[in-house]
């Protein structure tokens, strides 16, 4: 628990920093924001904004997008990200309790995070090609909330890549036995 709440404390310096395995880069950005969930955006998509400057209606929910992409975008300036040709992902979503479905918070998280990514240019596009795959893990830190990113080169990181995915679904498992434990199932 300790090692956890370190790391958040720690993820303006973990931001910044590139990390080398084997001579091998890999980068890795920290986004301390509560993304809202899918079935939130979802109600707000129906909903009808204000008159923008070529006079057509724009939803809260493109509105909220945008926001969203905007802010991302800060972050990933001040990860001082480099230009990646594909990448594969692994993200730590940080959030204050079980209340919202991982699905929902997953789907407009990356959605976000991706169309961020090319607007930055560190990615060209956000297709099959550029985009290898992703592992995803959810924590409950309690006044926490945020996404943490590795992304790694597919073409040269296959081993790492291999690892930390072997690491997560150990992690994901004992988290679960825990979690059953405490609720008695």
């Amino acid at each position: 628990m300790a090692e956890r709440h370190q790391l958040i404390k720690d993820h303006t310096r973990l931001s910044k920093e590139k990390f080398i395995a084997s001579g091998i880069p890999r980068q890795r950005v920290f986004v301390p924001m509560l993304f809202p969930s899918q079935n939130e955006w979802l109600r707000m998509a129906s909903a009808t904004g204000q008159v923008g400057a070529k006079h057509q209606r724009t939803s809260v929910a493109q509105s909220l997008k945008n926001s969203m992409e905007t802010k991302i975008q800060v972050h990933l300036r001040l990860a001082n990200l480099q230009p990646m040709e594909a990448a594969y992902f692994f993200f730590r979503f940080f959030e204050c309790g079980r209340q919202r479905n991982k699905d929902n918070i997953q789907a407009l998280a990356l959605k976000f995070f991706f169309d961020a990514m090319q607007k930055q240019n560190i990615m060209a596009n956000d297709g099959w090609k550029e985009i290898v795959g992703w592992d995803s893990h959810f924590e409950v830190i309690n006044g926490t909330t945020g996404m943490e990113v590795r992304m790694y080169d597919p073409f040269q990181c296959h081993a790492e890549i291999i690892n930390e995915s072997i690491v997560l679904i150990t992690t994901k498992l004992e988290q679960y036995k825990d979690f059953r434990k405490r609720t008695g199932r």
